[in-house]
């Protein structure tokens, strides 16, 4: 916002992330194989690399990925290129389902996806990240180079972030469900993400918004101080 507008406000805001679901319950392994991802796909985020990873993936290893699972809207977009792709055997369509219920699918699965449009950059740290954390799953960011969702998961692990490449995606999948394609991949993150899931926990969260309040009033007491002086 800075950057576009010329205004400085880093000053005056505050940035405080989304709190991670308690919804989860004890896992089972209906949904093992599966790369699962929660919450409705729109136009802007349909990756064909993605299919196009997890058809090769798929081939390579029929006994251990099962291929996607998208629990929620999916727009029509993404169900023709499916169709053309002549994917339905590789790519499941859930309808909604409540919040309690899409984080039992997310923490039973093999994986978790986020999908964020290919862009430059993106500002945005999608709430379902936040809950992916407690799911006990590794998360599979298709993010760009620049962006929080890679931020954190370098920072604090828990999965891997990728850009819209089909290579990469490819070698990720392999990573967490076969075996790596090259060498040069990372060993698999360790399912529990107990470091990243400390970002997002309620005791973490309230703390940022007491800590914001505490900051907010001292200012303004502050700036009334002054004020009575002038006055």
């Amino acid at each position: 916002v800075e950057r576009n507008t010329g205004v400085s406000i880093h000053h005056k805001g505050y940035v405080i992330p989304h709190m991670a679901s308690l919804a989860f319950k004890k896992a089972t392994s209906y949904n093992s194989g599966f790369l699962v991802h929660i919450g409705d796909l729109n136009r802007g985020r349909v990756c064909k690399s993605l299919l196009e990873a997890i058809k090769y993936v798929a081939d390579k290893y029929p006994h251990r990925f099962r291929g996607l699972l998208c629990v929620g809207t999916v727009c029509q977009e993404f169900h023709d290129m499916v169709q053309r792709m002549n994917m339905k055997s590789l790519v499941k369509i859930h309808h909604a389902v409540s919040s309690e219920q899409a984080m039992m699918i997310a923490g039973s699965s093999t994986a978790v996806l986020v999908i964020e449009a290919n862009m430059p950059e993106s500002p945005f740290l999608p709430s379902k990240f936040a809950d992916y954390s407690a799911s006990g799953r590794p998360i599979i960011a298709i993010t760009p180079l620049i962006s929080p969702v890679r931020d954190y998961l370098q920072r604090y692990g828990g999965g891997y972030a990728v850009t819209h490449n089909r290579t990469e995606i490819a070698q990720v999948l392999c990573n967490v469900f076969g075996e790596p394609i090259s060498d040069s991949q990372p060993s698999k993150p360790p399912n529990n993400n107990r470091m990243l899931l400390d970002m997002f926990t309620q005791e973490e969260i309230s703390k940022a918004y007491v800590q914001m309040f505490d900051r907010v009033i001292s200012n303004s007491s502050n700036r009334a101080s002054r004020f009575s002086k002038k006055a």
